[in-house]
Formats: C-alpha cells, structure tokens, sequence
C-alpha cells in the first residue's frame, strides 16, 4: 500500500491535498479505490476526470464509502494519467575479473590495475570492486577499472570480486579469482 500512495502522490496533482484531509483509517480504502480508478484510466488510455474522483464508489461498503471525505475543490477538469512502464527491470548485471588473470602473481608493492567486464539488458550503473571482502574502488564508466597497490607482503594469497548494478538497483557479484603476492 505504501508504494501505491508514493506512486499517486507524484502523479496524481490533487491525491497528496486528499490524503493528507483523510482519516488515517480511510487512507486503506481510499487509496486502494483511487489507485484501481487512476490504474483504470491508465491502461484503457482514457481521461480520468475529477468527477470520477468525487464518485464514491458503490463497490466498497457503505460504511467506508459514507466516511470517505470529499475530493478537493480544486481539483483539474481532465487530467491525463501519466505512462506507466511496461517492464520492471528486474536483470541483473552479469560480471566478470578479466584481469589479473585467476591465480596471477602479483608484485609486491606494485600498482596493479583490477579490470571487470559487465553487461546489463538495460545498462550497467556501476562497478564496485572489492580485495579481500573490503571495497577498493568503483567505476561508473566503461572499461570498469581500478588501481591496486599491492602491499608489501610475502606470499600472500588476495581475494578478488567485482560487484555490478544497474539503474535500477539490480546487482551481481562476480566469482571470486585469487593472486598470489611474489616472494
């Protein structure tokens, strides 16, 4: 229900001026009832007008309805429902280490530079790149890179992963490839 409210409060102009002089035990009925009637005229690609939401609609119950209170005054003759997406993104990324190679040996105190490929139906937001469970970098642009400098320790095994995101918040960790520290 907190969804559908959100939703009608940035599309619908008067919605927000009608829930907030509604009983909090009405925002149930009344928005569940608006949302069908604004869904309605959504999907059907007609005008909703304001008389439709002055109606108070004999399908709920009659206690409900007599307790709904009026629509604003002020309310637009016509109004057009705004477009609906068709699809919900809901693909994640797909990622991959493409370099250092699994089980490379890295030089200790060395820059060595951490890349990913990833691809999203829709795009790739980001890239987080992370080095024994802790975050290194992230990229937003492609080729998604990132710089290490590699400690100074002897014969030390790192964990490498990459995460991506697209824009709408959809995200995918790579496998995981491991680098050795030289001698």
């Amino acid at each position: 229900m907190k969804k559908i409210h959100h939703y009608l409060e940035a599309h619908v102009p008067w919605y927000k001026e009608w829930h907030e002089s509604a009983g909090h035990e009405l925002i149930q009925y009344g928005t569940a009832l608006l949302f069908a009637a604004f869904l309605f005229a959504t999907v059907s690609s007609y005008h909703a007008t304001a008389s439709l939401a002055k109606m108070q609609i004999a399908v709920l119950s009659a206690n409900a309805l007599q307790a709904l209170p009026a629509a604003p005054k002020n309310l637009p003759s016509t109004f057009s429902a705004p477009a609906v997406p068709d699809t919900i993104d809901t693909d994640a990324p797909d990622v991959f280490l493409t370099s250092p190679a699994a089980s490379a040996t890295v030089l200790r105190n060395s820059a060595v530079l951490v890349s990913a490929a990833a691809s999203d139906d829709v795009g790739v937001a980001k890239v987080e790149f992370y080095i024994n469970g802790g975050l290194l970098c992230a990229d937003t642009e492609s080729p998604f890179t990132c710089a290490w400098m590699v400690p100074g320790v002897p014969d030390a095994r790192y964990a490498l992963y990459a995460k991506a995101y697209d824009g709408s918040g959809n995200n995918k960790y790579s496998y995981t490839q491991y680098a050795f520290a030289s001698h």
